[in-house]
């Protein structure tokens, strides 16, 4: 047994302990060992403590005193901020005794630094042990599901019972108390009975700490004084922890229990959520599971999820004496393959009647012009597995993707816009159940290739500027060709006229025209003569065009401009190139009795050259030098025409 006196403050920077160690070696007759104590409270700047002259420890036993001198200026390597209570002096005493014994230690010096004061004390009282004023019988269990000791004395008046449970080391040594029921007196000679039990968040908070040992103790005190102290110490039994690694649903598991002794045995019960799905009964250390057997229990239970947490609660025995129980969380990945649903097929359309009218047959499609419809009747539902449900459907063409929920009862649909390429393509449809596993389903369409229909107008007056205007045209169209038979043609060609700074058109005139194929395209021809218009060539005119086949019209425009002659002469003599002498300016024209050069250098104009030729050889009329300049190595020759 062991007695405490409690710490005392030793200095700013030290706390002691004296402990006393008993140990009974016959009747009346114990062994006493003494031990002071200390540990360090604060760094001190990591010095050391130094002993000074005359530096002692006293310890007293029983009336002897042991005296432990210390050498001077001698130091001692104290930890800063030591848990670890570290020893000064021990000493050791055979007494008899049939009444208390009190232990009390000393120590004194003249120069003991800033480390520890110069002199203190502190005592430890022990029990009689002859004449015993308390008895205890503990029948106690201590695990990390129950720990509990039942106390019976018989006390004398005035005095205090105190029942402490306590944690020790597993060398039996006192490490702290875990929890102390105080003055617990009952009626003088009465024999007392009780049970005490530590709090659930106690035995938590030990089992936490990895602790082999627990010590149970009683004791009676009056006035200070321990009158009687016994203890019992007992094997700690920590509920064994669980331990499996993620598996795929259908192989063999392997449970790992870690169990503290080898004479634990376990039962283990694995559940999802608040369902059993196995329980495994004497189980030592490790055991296996083949999940193959309990695979539809677990399916049946993770319908949401192609992987689940499975909870495996681990009771710890001894005997048939229950430890405790730990749990741990295991991921379980199910086997996708075997659960994706059954689906096979579903249906697709053209729901464009304009484009079902001109291909003759729904299944085709018209780039750009049909409109995609995939469906799935009752009677092509995916069939769902293992306690799964139907989730949805996604329908996927190109890079358009819509996604419809299950109907178990009706069609499901979804609209997938218009097709953008042409050719074989792909329509995959992917059914999901509850847990996210799909089987999808593909279905190569045709998609046939289309373009606008296009026109070229060339529109142009005789001469480029009679009133005789020529309008010729051409252009091309998709021929839409199901099984080799062409679909499309071209309905209309049609044009309508105005002068360009009026707002009313003439009325629309259809074109007659003629339809050929070229390297897998329709061509439109108009008359090769063209269609002709008397139209005033002093105005420009506008032109639209529209282009009609089987599916789209299309409006081009055009112009065609003011008539203007190569060469003309007015009556006043003026003559024009490439437009009407009456100051246009665009071509050229000659004013009456001018030479086209006075126009390009009139009367004073300055004409500059590096040969000294005058310019009336080149131009015509009258020049005359004006001077000369220099610029690098070229002379620079300058005239002015006079005529």
């Amino acid at each position: 047994m062991s007695w405490y006196s409690g710490e005392v403050q030793a200095s700013a920077y030290i706390r002691a302990r004296l402990v006393v160690d008993e140990q009974r070696i016959g009747n009346n007759l114990s062994r006493i060992t003494a031990r002071l104590e200390y540990r360090r409270t604060n760094n001190y700047g990591g010095a050391t403590l130094q002993y000074g002259n005359g530096c002692a420890f006293r310890i007293y036993i029983d009336g002897q005193e042991f005296v432990f001198n210390q050498t001077a200026s001698s130091y001692v390597s104290i930890p800063a901020y030591n848990t670890n209570w570290l020893t000064f002096a021990t000493a050791t005493k055979d007494i008899t005794h049939t009444s208390a014994k009190t232990i009390t230690c000393s120590w004194s010096s003249s120069n003991m630094g800033a480390y520890l004061s110069s002199s203190g004390s502190m005592s430890c009282t022990l029990a009689a042990f002859i004449t015993q004023v308390s008895t205890i019988a503990v029948s106690a269990v201590a695990n990390s599901n129950s720990n509990y000791a039942r106390c019976i004395w018989m006390n004398q008046s005035g005095r205090q019972v105190y029942v402490a449970c306590e944690e020790i080391d597993d060398s039996g040594n006192y490490i702290s108390t875990i929890h102390q029921w105080t003055n617990q007196a009952e009626t003088a000679g009465q024999i007392t009975d009780k049970t005490y039990s530590l709090t659930a968040a106690e035995r938590q908070k030990y089992d936490n700490l990895g602790r082999n040992r627990i010590r149970w103790t009683i004791k009676t005190v009056s006035d200070g004084t321990v009158y009687f102290y016994d203890t019992h110490d007992f094997d700690y039994n920590r509920a064994s922890t669980p331990s499996m690694t993620s598996f795929t649903v259908g192989d063999v598991a392997t449970l790992r229990t870690n169990r503290q002794r080898s004479n634990m045995t376990h039962t283990a019960t694995i559940s999802i959520g608040s369902v059993v799905i196995k329980t495994l009964t004497s189980v030592g250390s490790s055991t296996t599971w083949n999940t193959a057997f309990d695979d539809s229990a677990i399916y049946a239970q993770a319908t949401q999820d192609s992987s689940v947490d499975l909870i495996i609660t681990l009771s710890t025995y001894i005997g048939s004496t229950l430890i405790g129980q730990r749990s741990a969380t295991v991921r379980a990945a199910l086997r996708t393959s075997e659960l994706a649903p059954t689906f096979t097929d579903f249906s697709y359309k053209d729901i464009n009647s304009t484009t079902t009218a001109v291909t003759g047959n729904d299944q085709y499609l018209i780039k750009g012009q049909s409109q995609l419809q995939a469906s799935i009747s009752a009677a092509q539902k995916m069939i769902t597995k293992e306690s799964a449900t139907g989730k949805s459907y996604t329908f996927t063409l190109g890079n358009v993707s819509v996604s419809r929920n299950y109907s178990s009862n009706s069609t499901v649909s979804a609209d997938l816009g218009k097709p953008t390429e042409a050719g074989i393509q792909r329509l995959t449809v992917k059914a999901f159940d509850s847990r996210s596993i799909s089987t999808q389903v593909v279905k190569d369409i045709t998609v046939i290739d289309y373009a606008l229909p296009t026109l070229v107008a060339e529109i142009k007056r005789a001469n480029d500027f009679e009133e005789r205007t020529t309008v010729k045209f051409s252009g091309s169209f998709s021929l839409i060709k199901v099984a080799g038979v062409t679909k499309n043609s071209i309905v209309s060609i049609k044009s309508r006229h105005k002068k360009a700074n009026e707002s009313t058109w003439s009325n629309w005139e259809t074109y007659s025209c003629t339809t050929s194929e070229k390297n897998g395209n329709g061509v439109v021809s108009g008359p090769s003569a063209g269609i002709l218009y008397d139209l005033d060539n002093e105005s420009a005119w506008n032109f639209e065009f529209q282009v009609s086949d089987k599916l789209n019209t299309v409006t081009i425009t055009g112009t065609v401009s003011v008539g203007i002659p190569l060469i003309s002469i007015n009556e006043s003599g003026q003559v024009g190139i490439n437009c009407i002498p009456n100051g246009s300016e665009k071509g050229v024209f000659l004013k009456e009795g001018d030479h086209v050069f006075k126009q390009i250098y009139p009367v004073d104009t300055i004409y500059e050259s590096t040969k000294n030729t005058n310019p009336s050889a080149y131009f015509g009329g009258s020049w005359t030098q004006i001077g000369t300049r220099t610029v690098g190595s070229y002379t620079i020759y300058s005239f002015r025409r006079t005529y």
